[in-house]
């Protein structure tokens, strides 16, 4: 829920709105450093702004913000696009900016931080040295694909803070992030195709999210280097899937949850194999899972990881032993020592 301290929000309100109207202006033309908006430790300062104004000037704000991209505005209606333009040194800093589409936008030294971004679109942007820590950045679109659908709009984001950010059903789509902090972001059911992480750091949870090299219709080139070098060691990674990646030099959890295959294809082979032959319903859900997984390879891949937590735990006690021997007897048949039976009776370690 956006709640602004309200002693940012009080310029704003002042007059009747009339300050934020006149940043809208500026915002949408590309010209905030000479709106008169003063700054707040060199940046011009946007701190607490709410977009769009729903409403001409004198009308009570009965129904302002919101998260829908269709909205309505004094003197038309509309989506609210702002394109072919440069900010730089901007505070956003607990700002509401819901629904907003970035076209062809740069971004320089910009502070989003504890803003509302939900719904907000980003095509062809760039971003340099911005700050999105502890942002709502849900149903957001962090490069998408074209009006009409077709063209990917890929975004670049390079040195950019997503510390304690939320990413809810967000989508990438070609974007590349260079040197970004994914330290404790909260990855829930995000979307990433044929996007490239160069040198990011990550930490925390990833959950129900999805890795491909590419989208369903191969619209974005594809990527199977997407997760390459990335160090995943001080994540855990919940119930995500990872289609067409090759993972070469990506270090992967070693904790108590994760099982690092090196033989991967070989493991999924020899699992499918025995599973088929399954005794339990875990054997016949897992049979089946592992069948698609192999179908998700990357074309050179030969490592991979699985969350034991999500494929072994959940079932009742029969299910657990069978997927257990299976997992051993796969793992010695591509000539990996591990045990997965006995890792599951040792207690918790660190990461």
């Amino acid at each position: 829920m956006w709640n602004p301290p309200a002693v940012l929000r009080q310029r704003w309100i002042a007059e009747d709105f009339q300050l934020e109207h006149v940043a809208m202006d500026a915002l949408r033309e590309g010209r905030l450093d000479r709106a008169g908006l003063g700054l707040h430790e060199g940046r011009v300062d946007m701190r607490a702004f709410d977009t769009p104004p729903a409403r001409a000037a004198g009308v009570l704000p009965s129904n302002r913000g919101g998260i829908l991209n269709f909205l309505k505005r004094a003197g038309g209606k509309g989506w609210i696009t702002l394109q072919n333009t440069r900010l730089e040194s901007v505070d956003f800093t607990h700002a509401r900016l819901p629904g907003l589409t970035f076209h062809r936008v740069t971004f320089v030294d910009c502070l989003f931080d504890r803003g509302d971004l939900d719904n907000a679109n980003f095509g062809a942007c760039r971003f340099e040295h911005c700050s999105f820590a502890r942002a709502e950045l849900s149903v957001v679109s962090l490069g998408q694909i074209g009006t009409p659908p077709g063209r990917p709009l890929p975004s670049q984001f390079i040195d950019c803070q997503f510390a304690n950010a939320t990413l809810g059903f967000t989508f990438s789509w070609g974007s590349q992030f260079t040197s970004c902090d994914f330290s404790r972001t909260r990855f829930r059911d995000t979307r990433w195709y044929g996007s490239r992480f160069v040198d990011c750091t990550f930490a925390g949870e990833i959950k129900g999210s999805e890795f491909r090299s590419t989208d369903d219709s191969a619209r974005v080139p594809r990527r199977p280097d997407m997760l390459d070098g990335v160090d995943l060691s001080r994540t855990s990674l919940v119930e995500c899937e990872f289609h067409g990646l090759n993972f070469d030099r990506t270090v992967f959890p070693r904790d108590i949850n994760h099982l690092v295959v090196e033989d991967f294809p070989c493991f999924l082979e020899h699992t499918v194999a025995l599973l088929a032959d399954h005794k339990t319903k875990a054997g016949e859900f897992t049979f089946s899972s592992m069948t698609r997984e192999l179908a998700r390879l990357g074309p050179a891949q030969r490592r991979g990881v699985i969350n034991l937590s999500d494929v072994v735990d959940p079932w009742p006690a029969d299910g657990q032993v069978e997927l257990a021997a299976a997992f051993d007897q796969a793992l010695t048949e591509c000539g990996q020592a591990s045990s997965v039976a006995s890792r599951r009776n040792r207690p918790e370690q660190g990461v």
